[in-house]
């Protein structure tokens, strides 16, 4: 979204994320393009804010970069994005009078994913692991930093993580032990491990810290190599489960 800039002489658009059509606010300009009247400026404060503005349901939202409209009003947002289809079909000849119906609203606005794919790295944060802190989360936008937001899904009823090192997917060269307890610790829900696992010794090294929340384990690549015999995998899983 973006708002046109209040000089009449200027014909440039500048492009405010987290401002909503129709309000006042204040921006401080960031980028200006040398071959377009258009521009990009970080929202520094509403002065008047739009009547479909509302609060956003995650306490993420803006840090981490998704759900870009949680601030406004669910209706509002079938209606602007029907009008954007149509704006881009418009300027296109080849489809400007294909005829864009109403978005089809959702029964349910918000939780209706039932997975999320996060990315885990080192930075400063809850969960400590030998080989520097990390966080398990989404890239800040444009750029590589994480916000962390494993503890923020317990409360939205995530039921359990999938930890992948995909430094070792499919190498196996064993789990990630530390890292994946180092997670584990860290929340209060189940923990899945992947990446890794080659042989039942990783299987035995998992069942060591089932208390500490690692639930299960994921495996692949073992299976089709031959590395680890899936029958003595689980038995020895059955075996940590029934003592």
């Amino acid at each position: 979204m973006g708002s046109r800039a209040d000089r009449p002489d200027d014909p440039t658009r500048v492009h405010v994320a987290g401002a909503l059509p129709g309000e006042l606010v204040v921006a401080t300009l960031a980028h200006r393009s040398q071959h377009r009247p258009q521009a990009w400026a970080h929202l520094e404060a509403v002065t008047r804010a739009s009547p479909h503005r509302r609060a956003p349901a995650c306490a993420a939202f803006g840090a981490c970069g998704g759900c870009v409209l949680q601030h406004l009003d669910y209706a509002e947002q079938l209606r602007w994005k029907a009008a954007r289809v149509r704006a881009l079909a418009g300027a296109e000849p080849a489809v400007r009078d294909v005829v864009v119906g109403d978005c089809v609203a959702s029964p349910r606005p918000l939780g209706y994913r039932n997975r999320s794919k996060l990315v885990c790295a080192p930075v400063r944060g809850p969960l400590a692991a030998t080989a520097g802190p990390l966080a398990l989360g989404a890239y800040a936008p444009r750029t590589h930093d994480v916000v962390d937001l494993a503890v923020k899904f317990e409360d939205y009823g995530v039921e359990a993580i999938l930890y992948t090192d995909i430094g070792r997917d499919g190498m196996l060269t064993g789990v990630n032990l530390e890292a994946t307890v180092a997670l584990a610790r860290a929340v209060k829900i189940p923990v899945i491990a992947s990446g890794g696992v080659a042989t039942l010794d990783d299987i035995e090294r998992l069942c060591s810290v089932e208390s500490e929340g690692v639930e299960a384990a994921i495996l692949g690549r073992s299976l089709y190599e031959g590395t680890l015999d899936f029958r003595a995998a689980l038995e020895r899983a059955d075996r940590e489960e029934a003592g």
